[in-house]
């Protein structure tokens, strides 16, 4: 894995906080620093998701669930046996 090198000032109180963590963990500062930055990535890539769907699902498309969602899954139970 290629890695860069860069300079981060944070407060007192996170390096704190990191610090315990890393003690717990026994993990090193780049180790927490890229996990925090790789979650919020996931994060911002999954909040974008949602708002990119947004407005996507039609009522045309699923004429089943216009009664609500509960109508529709007792509609296809009747008759089954569980």
């Amino acid at each position: 894995m290629k890695t860069q090198l860069k300079a981060v000032r944070l407060e007192k109180s996170v390096m704190d906080s990191v610090a315990r963590i890393m003690k717990n963990k026994k993990y090193n500062f780049s180790e927490v620093v890229s996990d925090a930055l790789e979650n919020y990535i996931e994060e911002e890539k999954f909040s974008g998701a949602v708002n990119n769907a947004f407005g996507s699902w039609k009522e045309k498309d699923h004429p089943g669930l216009k009664n609500g969602v509960g109508n529709y899954v007792r509609e296809i139970r009747k008759g089954r046996k569980f």
